[in-house]
């Protein structure tokens, strides 16, 4: 008996001397650019921009690791302004502007390995922003999957939204022309039509008449002037177009979406040459500062 014990305290003396401690992982990871991004507010399709950070294992042995991602400014891009969204290749996805949890990438390493996460950066449609420079932060921490709450590495992802001035018009149901079309002119006649805008930014319709606000018979006959006068509105405020004048504008702020009524009123007129009368009118979309 007292054999047998003595061979059992030296088996376990043994094993304890010839226990090697687990090497630490030493990981590597460069500083990251800075991802930007030119955000259509109008696009009907997410704005993606792809990019990846790669991580180096210079431990000699494999490393099983977690890349932590976490907005640092808080729900999105400049506060309420502009969110986003971060996904990685293998399905995970976080929307900043709602969550306040870390994306987790995995990435096994073999000593001497670097392998790249594979990610992308989601401006969401529809969100109507103002023309500006958005920035935001994510802090990127790489920890060792064994729970060790110290990061092995930590880098600052800087981002940049860029928000470009957006300002269009167009006839409702689609185009830039159209033609009101009076038949046989009548005083007090009136035709209408809607145009549309797009638009980020506060502006004014700016309306022309090639005629000055007449209608001029062509093509013309002789040296006599043959006009007829008419009237513009835009939303119900008559328009002088006798000169480049704003025709009508829009009274909120930030993007969005206008539509405009412009009407046409055949004025007064008498013994006028029989013809075709005509006019062109150009409406223009402008910022108003």
């Amino acid at each position: 008996m007292r054999r047998k014990r003595l061979s059992v305290f030296v088996f376990s003396l043994l094993a304890a001397l010839y226990a090697f401690p687990a090497v630490a992982c030493d990981i590597f990871m460069a500083p990251l650019p800075t991802i930007r991004v030119a955000y259509d507010p109008f696009s009907p399709q997410d704005i993606v921009a792809p990019f990846s950070i790669p991580i180096t294992n210079r431990s000699s042995e494999p490393c099983s690791v977690e890349l932590h991602m976490s907005d640092q400014k808080g729900r999105g891009l400049l506060g309420k302004s502009l969110t986003y969204e971060l996904k990685d290749d293998n399905g995970g996805s976080v929307n900043f502007g709602s969550e306040t949890r870390d994306l987790i990438t995995l990435l096994v390493l073999a000593p001497g390995e670097t392998r790249s996460a594979r990610l992308s950066i989601l401006g969401l449609r529809g969100q109507l922003a103002a023309p500006g420079f958005y920035s935001g932060e994510i802090e990127v921490r790489v920890l060792d999957r064994d729970g060790n709450p110290a990061a092995l590495a930590h880098q600052t992802l800087n981002l940049t939204f860029e928000v470009r001035p957006q300002l269009s018009v167009n006839i409702a149901g689609g185009g830039t022309k159209t033609t009101l079309d009076f038949q046989m002119l009548a005083p007090g006649q009136t035709r209408s039509v809607f145009v549309q805008t797009r638009s980020n930014l506060d502006y004014s319709l700016e309306a022309t008449s090639k005629n000055r606000g007449s209608l001029a018979l062509e093509p013309s006959v002789g040296t006599e002037s043959w006009t007829i006068p008419y009237t513009l509105s835009c939303d119900g405020e008559r328009v002088d177009l006798k000169s480049a004048v704003t025709a009508c504008s829009n009274n909120s702020s930030g993007a969005g979406y206008g539509q405009h009524q412009i009407s046409i009123e055949i004025g007064t007129f008498k013994d006028n040459r029989a013809g075709l009368y005509r006019d062109f009118i150009t409406l223009e979309i402008k910022p108003r500062f």
